[in-house]
C-alpha cells in the first residue's frame, strides 16, 4: 500500500480533524507507552522484564498521554508532516509536584487541569506517532497558562 496523497480524501479528513488538537492536549484514555530498549543491556525495568535479548519495542504504563509538538505543526498537512511527539503523564509525590512547579525538576512540566491528580508530563521521555493515529484518540483540551511546554516543543 502507498502513503497518501495530499489531496486524498483520507488525508483531507486527518487534515480537517487536526485542526481542533493543540500542543498541551490530553489523551486522558491511554495507559501506554513506547521506546524502544535493549533487554542485553537494560536501563529500565522494561528492558530488564523482556524476555528476548535484541534491541525491541518495549511497552510501559502511564497515566495518559500529552501532546508536545507545537500546534503550528500539529495542523500541517499530514502528508508532508506525517508525525506528532507525545509525552506521558506520570503520577509524582506531592514534594515532588511541588518542586516541578518551582522548575527544580526540569524533565518535568506541569498543567494546572493535572494538578489536583498530581500528573506531569515527563519530559525525558518523548515518542512518535502517526496523525492519523492522533485523530482517533478522545482530545481533551487543556488550560496552558502555566504550563512549560511553549518552551520545550
Amino acid at each position: 500500500m502507498a502513503t497518501l496523497s495530499p489531496g486524498s480524501d483520507e488525508a483531507k479528513r486527518i487534515d480537517a480533524a487536526l485542526q481542533h488538537w493543540r500542543q498541551g492536549d490530553l489523551a486522558l484514555e491511554e495507559s501506554w507507552f513506547v521506546h524502544v530498549g535493549d533487554p542485553g543491556a537494560p536501563l529500565t525495568d522494561a528492558a530488564a522484564e523482556a524476555a528476548d535479548g535484541d534491541l525491541q519495542a518495549l511497552t510501559s504504563e502511564v497515566r495518559g498521554l500529552i501532546v508536545v509538538t507545537q500546534t503550528c505543526d500539529i495542523v500541517r498537512g499530514c502528508v508532508d508532516r506525517p508525525y506528532v511527539e507525545i509525552a506521558p503523564l506520570v503520577q509524582v509525590s506531592e514534594d515532588e509536584l511541588q518542586m516541578v512547579k518551582r522548575g527544580r525538576r526540569p524533565a518535568y512540566a506541569t498543567l494546572p487541569s493535572l494538578e489536583a491528580d498530581r500528573l506531569v508530563a515527563d519530559l525525558d521521555r518523548v515518542m512518535t506517532v502517526e496523525k492519523s493515529i492522533v485523530i482517533t484518540r478522545s482530545r481533551s483540551a487543556t488550560r496552558r497558562s502555566a504550563s512549560r511546554l511553549g518552551r520545550v516543543a
